[in-house]
């Protein structure tokens, strides 16, 4: 559960940069996506933890 934001975010930036500007938005939006997916996990599994 805790990866879930990886592929959502990526696929996210991959449709809304091929969208944007063709085949390098795809690129950009992929990799913003997975920076954010990223961050994302860590904040979910940090979420999931708890505090103790």
């Amino acid at each position: 559960m805790g990866c879930l934001p990886v592929p959502l975010f990526l696929l996210l930036g991959l449709g809304t940069g091929y969208a944007i500007d063709g085949t390098p938005g795809a690129l950009w939006g992929a990799g913003a996506g997975l920076v954010l997916g990223i961050a994302g996990m860590g904040w979910l599994i940090h979420l999931m933890r708890g505090r103790r």
